[in-house]
């Protein structure tokens, strides 16, 4: 797909990126992935992260989406991460909580997504 022209491909992919970030989570909980939290990206190394703060993104800065993006984008992966730190720790129930913050902040994500896609 890197050959081809499609409109708005970066915040495209970013979407499939966080829905397979939380299936990651899922499976890590599930015990069917074993993940490191110090090998995890965070938000501003991820490919929406390296976009977002590049100049690529400029077209989109006046978008009120793009403003609101930051918070939750931020928060995605920092409580991804701390999910991943209370899972390995053996707290299982700190875990699971701090996906659920994964899960609301990812969906503000996904709408904030999906309004600069409609830009």
């Amino acid at each position: 797909l890197d050959h081809f022209e499609i409109p708005q491909r970066i915040i495209r992919v970013a979407k499939s990126d966080h829905v397979i970030w939380k299936k990651r989570l899922a499976d890590m909980i599930a015990g069917l992935e074993g993940l490191n939290p110090d090998e995890l990206a965070d938000h501003t190394c991820c490919r929406l992260g390296k976009w977002y703060y590049s100049d690529d993104a400029k077209v989109c800065h006046n978008h009120p989406a793009f403003a609101d993006l930051e918070e939750p984008h931020k928060d995605v992966h920092a409580h991804g991460i701390e999910a991943v730190r209370l899972y390995n720790a053996g707290d299982v129930e700190g875990a699971l909580a701090e996906i659920a913050k994964v899960d609301t902040s990812s969906k503000d994500v996904i709408r904030l997504l999906d309004d600069l896609i409609e830009r």
